[in-house]
């Protein structure tokens, strides 16, 4: 392909923004603001899902031990549940840490003091790789010898876990229907530019350009579109965060907001790319309509 068609290609996008410069600013427009709305759902998307993850990694099985074993009993055991598949981290608690955590839960380390014999017992606090990976594990440590009692509180981690990912399916699912609709929007919108230029297709087409020809100018036109429009989005959805960030900082401490460096510097690339292919292909396939004559 010579340089000079390029030339013009790109001449001829330019000349038709400036002569259009009403419909390419709506253009523009509409796909700022479609894709600013994408953004914004991907963000909540993001968060909702590691909300999710951190509830699920706070799930931990706690398994007591019988009283008359030694400690080199205790180290085999920990062994053994080291080894079993889906654990990711074992600690060992003590009676007598048990006992202190307790009174530091309840503020009160004077209690220690009246308290005779110890009536906690030592105990292991598993947490598994993955959630599907609770039950097996605690499964897998009730068989063993000198486990006393297994517990992670079975119910309320299977209603967790539904709320988790009942939580990823609706973000999965409002995310998917919102490109959909601004896929949808921005096509529209650009064959109504390509509609206003209809005759001038016609023509070109008449005096035998060839469809690639005809067809350069306008996806260049698309490209440009949706990256003009995907940089104002980017901006705006930045600027939107970065303002949230502050205030979840000042009046929400107890919520983990996802920080903004690297998922505002992937959010601006992602839309970038949606936006200059979405431009193009809404442009490829508004065009194609008026080369059939």
């Amino acid at each position: 392909m010579r340089l000079s068609t390029w030339r013009y290609a790109f001449r001829d996008a330019a000349g038709s923004f400036r002569a259009n410069r009403f419909s390419s600013l709506s253009a523009i427009a509409t796909v700022s603001v479609s894709l600013l709305m994408l953004a914004l759902f991907l963000v909540v998307a993001i968060n909702l899902d590691s909300m999710a993850t951190t509830l699920e990694n706070q799930v931990e099985i706690k398994a007591w031990l019988d009283p008359a074993l030694k400690d080199e009993d205790i180290g085999r055991l920990s062994d053994q549940v080291k080894s079993f598949p889906g654990v990711q981290s074992l600690t060992y608690v003590s009676a007598k840490e048990a006992m202190e955590k307790l009174a530091d839960r309840l503020g009160n380390q004077q209690a220690l003091e009246y308290v005779g014999t110890n009536p906690l017992r030592a105990s292991f606090e598993v947490k598994a790789q993955r959630p599907d990976d609770v039950a097996p594990v605690a499964q897998a440590i009730t068989s063993l010898v000198g486990v006393q009692k297994v517990d992670y509180k079975s119910d309320t981690v299977d209603k967790l876990f539904r709320i988790t990912r009942a939580l990823r399916v609706f973000s999965l699912t409002l995310v998917i229907a919102l490109a959909l609709a601004t896929i949808f929007i921005i096509s529209n919108t650009i064959r109504l530019t390509v509609f206003a230029r209809r005759r001038e297709i016609t023509i070109m087409k008449l005096v035998g350009a060839t469809d690639a020809y005809i067809r350069r100018p306008f996806v260049l036109e698309g490209v440009f579109f949706g990256l003009v429009g995907s940089l104002i989005a980017a901006a705006l959805s930045s600027w939107i965060y970065t303002g949230f960030l502050r205030f979840a900082a000042a009046n929400l401490p107890f919520f983990e907001i996802v920080p903004g460096a690297p998922l505002l510097r992937n959010l601006t690339l992602t839309l970038l790319g949606l936006g200059a292919v979405l431009g193009a292909l809404g442009s490829a396939v508004s065009v194609r309509r008026f080369l059939r004559v």
